[in-house]
């Protein structure tokens, strides 16, 4: 795992628990000592993003993993920052319909509480901006609307910002996967029809 607590914070939680009644959370000694190092599942999640945080450099791109086959993108300004597309009403989800404005925002603010990950993926196909111009193209862009699940996304604004030009994995693997489904049905319904005329 690499969401482990340092050899002191993991010895200061443990010392922290001497002399406390032991949890139900805690079975066995190597459950307690798996929670002194590694904590909750919470805290693994806060570990591990603030060792990313650490190595962020200005420019980068975090993805942010949202749920199962959804990230979130954004681009790293510096002092924790990050510039992104978002809902304009913080408690609504991004909508289709150009409701989401590209916004400055503290990096644990956008992370709530998910992975984030450093993710240049392009580098090694697309040289990158230098990093002052990446921050300077993503900051030009703040305030600016026009959001599209599909054509202009989160993930196309941070590859723009970084490489010049705009790139969603996300949408290629579904429009990949819808069309594998579209030509697994109609193989079935051909083979079924051609089995029906026999």
């Amino acid at each position: 795992m690499d969401y482990a607590y340092d050899p002191v914070e993991t010895t200061s939680r443990a010392n922290a628990k001497i002399g406390k009644s032991i949890s139900d959370l805690w079975k066995k000694c190597e459950d307690f000592a798996t929670y002194s190092r590694y904590g909750t599942a919470v805290e693994q999640i806060f570990v591990h993003n603030r060792k990313v945080l650490r190595k962020l450099q200005e420019g980068d791109l975090i993805e942010i993993r949202r749920g199962i086959g959804y990230s979130h993108w954004a681009v790293y300004v510096g002092n924790e920052e990050v510039v992104h597309y978002t809902s304009a009403d913080q408690n609504a989800c991004l909508d289709v319909m150009n409701k989401a404005e590209i916004k400055c925002e503290g990096y644990w603010n956008v992370a709530k509480g998910t992975k984030v990950l450093i993710n240049n993926f392009n580098d090694n196909k697309i040289n990158p901006f230098e990093p002052d111009e990446i921050t300077k193209r993503a900051r030009s862009e703040v305030g600016r609307s026009g959001y599209n699940a599909i054509w202009r996304n989160c993930e196309h604004f941070a590859t723009e910002c970084r490489y010049g030009e705009p790139s969603n994995e996300q949408v290629q693997r579904r429009v990949v996967f819808v069309f594998a489904i579209i030509v697994l049905c109609a193989g079935a319904f051909l083979l079924r029809r051609t089995s029906e005329q026999r």
